[in-house]
């Protein structure tokens, strides 16, 4: 090959090695900004997916909220503690354990519904009756306290002072009775039938106050009050020590303190089973 002739095809190769490079140049730049906007293209999904998601969470709280906080009622729940309440109006509630009330915000029309056991001390307002609706009964007073104790078999209420009707809510023909100091009257579930007498049980509110009183008061009485004060089963083993009696005075008691005492004084035994306490005489 001449000269000339060389010079001119290498010049040519040359030429169409570059024009390769250029070509190799520029299919890479096309990836890389391909490739750029690409996650520029994901990353703008992911932000408004984020936005999405925070607006459904903003959303999702202001439901929560309203739901919440805008309810047509307050509940409170006492779970394992004696819980004091102040109600709008100035009355007091003590809740017992395991109870819970229910109103109104607003307390306009001063109507509480009660499940469990709670002490009432109700501010006067003669133009605004105070109701407490109780299972299938209804107590209305103007001004004074009670208690009010319910469960599955039966509704009980005790009046402390002042007077209360009482009456049962979905039988008409079980009648209402007008209740004062003294007074207690119980509605059975099954028979819905109100029972009215005068209140005998000294330690009705021991569970508030924290104390319990036994004045000459037979063991077979000791038993209940303590069962429903400890929520424990006591079992006498000898119909012959039911009419034993026993007085003292115990102050925020404990179970294992009382037994003791109790039957130390009426020359008695207490043992403790699994599930129960059992009281023998000492000739056992």
């Amino acid at each position: 090959m001449k000269t000339n002739e060389f010079d001119n095809f290498f010049k040519e190769k040359v030429a169409d090695s570059e024009t390769v490079h250029e070509q190799i140049a520029q299919d890479k730049k096309e990836r890389i900004w391909s490739s750029i906007a690409s996650k520029n293209q994901a990353s703008k999904s992911s932000t408004l997916l984020k936005y999405a998601a925070s607006i459904a969470l903003l959303i999702g709280l202001g439901f929560l909220y309203q739901s919440t906080f805008t309810s047509n009622e307050v509940t409170i729940a006492s779970l394992q503690e004696i819980k004091e309440i102040t109600l709008p109006d100035n009355s007091k509630i003590w809740l017992n354990k395991n109870s819970e009330v229910s109103y109104s915000p607003d307390f306009e029309t001063r109507n509480i519904d009660l499940k469990g056991e709670a002490f009432f001390e109700i501010e006067k307002d003669a133009s605004r009756p105070f109701t407490i609706y109780t299972a299938e009964t209804k107590t209305t007073v103007l001004g004074t306290s009670f208690n009010i104790n319910s469960d599955a078999e039966s509704v009980e209420i005790t009046v402390v002072t002042g007077k209360v009707l009482f009456e049962h809510v979905n039988k008409t023909n079980a009648g209402k009775v007008e209740l004062v100091k003294g007074d207690l009257a119980t509605v059975d579930a099954v028979s819905h039938k109100i029972l009215q007498s005068l209140n005998e049980d000294m330690n009705f509110l021991a569970w508030k106050n924290k104390k319990i009183i036994f004045d000459n008061t037979p063991l077979v009485v000791i038993e209940k009050t303590l069962e429903a004060y400890f929520n424990v089963e006591i079992e006498i083993a000898e119909p012959a020590i039911y009419e034993k009696r026993g007085t003292g005075t115990f102050v925020d008691p404990t179970l294992e303190n009382m037994l003791m005492v109790l039957t130390h004084g009426l020359n008695l035994n207490y043992k403790k089973t699994n599930h129960k306490y059992i009281i023998t005489s000492n000739d056992i």
